[in-house]
């Protein structure tokens, strides 16, 4: 009996081995494959080949999965490796919650409670997803000087809440481009006014109450301060090249992340100095929108007799494509005006053959590979068989 528990342990510790080393291989590097230019623009970087390279030398090597990643703004000021989106969480959750709107008013009994259902939101969310929305350092001193007092809009005591709340949703106090640009054009972005101002306020009222929210909402609730003028070159639109031979399946499910103020070009003396680019992450969006899709669905699903039964995740899911197609556009005409917009493709996978071999080569490095390891198997399988025997 203990043989032959030997020789299946064996066998398990060399498929465990096998499995590990199919693990250590996967999404190590972000590698750019092609960068090529959507709009063409009048000032920042020009040439495709410039942004390719500058990827190529600074690297980019961090990823995540969207379902349980925070989605920052485009705003190309962001110190962190971000997902990219007009307005990251805060932007996404308005775009979703203007077509909940919109099926909403044509059912019976349905209501949109902004604030009952950003709550619900924030409680439904993995426990690792963060919410964000940002605001800047300049607008934090904007409201400072008009109240003759300093604010931390991270905490705001309750003293002065009345009075900020109704200043960050007037476009000049509110620190979001994008945000600040939907409150100015609420026609041109199909956006009722009084319910980006009430989302704003919400996220705020919750950021600031402990006695009215979860320990967890809070936890989750992330006001970045961004701080100095813009500087960006250009629009990069971030996209993974899944149909690539050295993409790794099991890469399935993560997407890079930027950090758009870490990207350094390399001069003719070596030095380098940081270039800014505005960040567009379409492929991770996909899938909050999904994300979204799902929970605005199940909660006209459940909260009304009205609902319509052939209002599906994926009707749902085409009307925030649509209008966050537009939105993209409208805010990037305005905040990168003039700037040229590239898409690149990245590649996730195997860095040292995404670096050192050709498609041929790696294609017979794979079969190597699998009979080395069926091989090992069958010397597992075989000195356990000896010993039982």
């Amino acid at each position: 009996m203990g043989k032959a528990t030997w020789s299946v342990g064996v066998l398990v510790l060399l498929v465990a081995v096998l499995e590990f080393s199919n693990v250590a291989a996967e999404c190590q590097t972000i590698k750019p494959i092609k960068t090529k230019l959507l709009a063409q623009g009048t000032r920042g970087i020009l040439d495709s080949t410039v942004v390719s390279d500058i990827l190529e030398y600074t690297g980019v090597k961090k990823f995540a999965d969207p379902n349980t990643h925070f989605f920052s703004c485009v705003d190309g000021r962001s110190t962190d490796s971000v997902f990219g989106t007009p307005g990251g969480d805060s932007g996404e959750f308005l775009i979703a919650l203007t077509v909940y709107n919109d099926f909403c008013q044509k059912m019976d009994g349905c209501e949109t409670n902004v604030s009952a259902l950003f709550a619900s939101y924030m409680e439904n969310q993995p426990p690792s997803r963060h919410f964000y929305m940002h605001t800047s350092r300049e607008a934090e001193k904007r409201i400072s000087n008009h109240l003759g007092t300093p604010i931390n809009l991270n905490y705001v005591p309750p003293e002065l809440q009345a009075q900020v709340l109704d200043l960050v949703i007037r476009p000049e106090f509110t620190g979001c481009g994008h945000l600040a640009i939907v409150l100015r054009n609420p026609f041109l972005y199909d956006i009722p006014l009084n319910m980006t101002q009430q989302l704003i306020q919400t996220f705020y009222h919750y950021l600031w109450n402990t006695n009215t929210t979860s320990r967890l909402q809070l936890r989750h609730m992330d006001l970045i301060v961004l701080d100095g003028a813009h500087s960006e070159q250009a629009v990069l639109a971030i996209k993974v090249n899944r149909q690539h031979p050295f993409y790794d399946p099991k890469c399935n499910g993560f997407s890079p992340l930027v950090q758009p103020t870490d990207l350094f070009p390399v001069k003719d003396d070596n030095s380098t100095n940081p270039v800014h680019f505005f960040i567009d992450s379409p492929d991770a969006v996909s899938i909050l929108r999904r994300h979204n899709a799902n929970f605005f669905v199940g909660t006209l699903r459940n909260s009304t007799n009205g609902f319509d039964a052939e209002l599906t995740e994926n009707l749902f899911l085409e009307e925030i494509d649509f209008l966050g197609s537009k939105q993209l556009r409208h805010t990037l005409d305005r905040l990168a005006k003039g700037l040229p917009v590239y898409e690149t493709d990245l590649l996730i996978g195997d860095p040292y053959h995404m670096n050192n071999t050709t498609v041929e080569e790696n294609e017979v490095y794979k079969v190597m590979l699998g009979q080395i390891w069926a091989g090992v198997v069958g010397f597992g399988i075989g000195v356990g068989s000896a010993m039982i025997g």
